[in-house]
């Protein structure tokens, strides 16, 4: 059997855009493929991007990207400071108090705010 994973781009040959992770299905060595079928709807008709997917079948590579996803660095400091450049200037965090704190480290005239509880809320929503 022949699995053909691909992004099903809906509304443009743009990577960012009305994206899906579709599927064909040949069980003759590729003579003749199944009908579409949609693996994954991501983000309904939002704009994203997929990030040309592919199983991974072999149980070895399979433990060696969940230790490389775990284990790897992020690149957060290069992410904040490239948002900020491109105009995001605002960042809120929801549920802790860790992120706010790292986006001022990388980008020390952004807004950051961290929201816990409701007064915190309440807070954020006054001064809007």
């Amino acid at each position: 059997t022949l699995l053909a994973f691909c992004e099903g781009r809906k509304t443009s040959r743009q990577d960012h855009g009305d994206v899906d992770l579709v599927l064909k299905r040949s069980t003759d060595g590729g003579k003749t493929w199944s009908a579409q079928q949609l693996i994954h709807e991501e983000g309904g008709e939002k704009k994203v991007t997929i990030g040309n997917p592919c199983p991974v079948v072999d149980a070895e590579t399979i433990k060696k990207l969940l230790v490389e996803q775990v284990t790897g660095g992020v690149r957060w400091r290069e992410s904040v400071i490239a948002m900020f450049a491109a105009g995001v200037h605002d960042y809120v965090e929801f549920g802790g108090k860790v992120l706010a704190a790292m986006v001022k480290r990388s980008a020390p005239e952004a807004s950051a705010v961290s929201i816990v509880t409701m007064d915190d809320i309440e807070t954020l929503v006054k001064g809007l």
